[in-house]
């Protein structure tokens, strides 16, 4: 209609009217379009990683906030990248950074290399579970900024059943497990426990707004003296929490 002077091949009439009928099978539009914003930055993303939200953003916020004017460049280990939306986000933000991002998806690594390749960005990704790859790093690191972020999966499967707009996401991204959705955080506190970590460092967890009260006592039976923050999203739930360790 705003081209009326253009025809539209069968093709393209096909591949758009096949998109409208993904889209009323409930596939996310970022799936049809294999892109999403994030943090003003624009992502690819498909099947094996998790579509960016503005929650997420909220700790980008925090970690800006509570970085900037620091003497000391920054460390940060991006567990569980995904599409790498955090990890490229803070190499941006942070030219002087050193930025190191682990997943256990092979898809999901070749996703987000494919975009810090687009932001122009240096980051060094590591494929294993949470924190492994990174542990040898961790520990010779001389950093007085070490900042670790996880955004891990963290619902029950029966959150997820019960929510239909995110069906068509990787599970693997989304199931914690069925107790509290906290497993996969106690195992990284498990492994971060086990570092001897050379100096402080400043963690950052994403969080359902129901486990507000879980995840503090969850971190404390890992690190009795670590400081807890909990912030909220936009609409006013607890989203984002930072330890300082």
């Amino acid at each position: 209609m705003a081209y009326p002077e253009k025809i539209v091949g069968k093709f393209y009439q096909l591949k758009f009217l096949y998109s409208v009928w993904r889209r009323k099978h409930g596939v996310p539009i970022a799936y049809l379009t294999g892109q999403k914003e994030f943090f003003g930055l624009n992502f690819w993303v498909n099947r094996h990683t998790l579509i960016p939200r503005p929650e997420t953003e909220i700790m980008i916020e925090k970690i800006i906030e509570h970085c900037v004017g620091s003497k000391n460049s920054p460390t940060i280990f991006d567990i569980g990248t995904g599409s790498g939306c955090i990890a490229i986000t803070l190499a941006k933000k942070f030219s002087n950074a050193n930025v190191f991002a682990s997943d256990v998806s092979e898809g999901a690594l070749r996703v987000a290399q494919k975009n810090a390749k687009k932001h122009n960005t240096k980051i060094e990704f590591k494929k294993g579970s949470l924190l492994l790859p990174c542990i040898s790093i961790l520990k010779s690191n001389t950093s007085k900024n070490i900042i670790i972020t996880a955004n891990l999966p963290y619902l029950t499967k029966k959150q997820f059943n019960a929510e239909k707009s995110i069906q068509a996401e990787p599970k693997t991204a989304l199931i914690g497990d069925d107790r509290d959705g906290l497993d996969l955080y106690r195992d990284l506190l498990k492994q971060l426990r086990g570092v001897q970590i050379p100096s402080r460092l400043q963690l950052y967890l994403e969080i359902d707004p129901d486990q507000t009260n879980l995840v503090p006592e969850m971190i404390a039976s890992f690190y009795p003296n670590a400081k807890i923050e909990i912030y909220p999203d936009l609409c006013g739930l607890s989203r984002i929490v930072r330890v300082q360790i």
